[in-house]
């Protein structure tokens, strides 16, 4: 029995070992932001202070579209995710797309509130700062859960959601 504990010790302590020496070798470390700007942003990104954020944005197409469209990402995303839709649509519309805070090049929400209501007041502090009075929404996962309870919160505001 004595043996048996000491076996049972002895794997565990080994194994314990080889788990500390695997996460020091392959752990995970985040990319420096400027790494990831060199990457991913281009000559259409433009980025925003707001909210003590520096918020990473996309505005494309002609700019005297006086009702432009508002892609909204969804969870685990970017602005990325609508790269496609905005080529096509930015053509004949003026698109509008941010990486949420969390998102992307976008840092965190300062206080780390990420509640929907949150979320629904950065986008109209968003579209204040750029001047939109007037858009269609849409948004995918989270970001159709925002483009929603946006619409509810201002419906004065939105053309159409999509």
């Amino acid at each position: 029995m004595k043996f048996l504990k000491k076996m049972v010790l002895l794997i565990i302590v080994v194994f314990g070992i080889l788990m500390g020496v695997l996460v020091i070798l392959f752990g995970y470390q985040d990319l420096p932001l400027e790494t990831l700007k060199e990457t991913y942003a281009n000559n259409n990104s433009q980025f925003l202070n707001l909210e003590g954020m520096e918020v990473h944005y996309r505005d494309e197409g002609p700019k005297t579209d006086s009702i432009p469209i508002v892609l909204i990402h969804g969870t685990g995303a970017s602005l990325h995710t609508f790269n496609n839709w905005a080529t096509s649509l930015s053509k004949y519309r003026r698109v509008l797309r941010m990486d949420l805070p969390a998102f992307g090049l976008t840092g965190p929400f300062l206080d780390r509130n990420y509640s929907t209501p949150h979320y629904v007041e950065f986008i109209a502090a968003f579209l204040q700062e750029l001047g939109v009075e007037y858009c269609v929404l849409a948004g995918n996962s989270l970001g159709g859960k925002i483009a929603w309870n946006y619409t509810s919160a201002y419906p004065d505001r939105v053309d159409r959601l999509i």
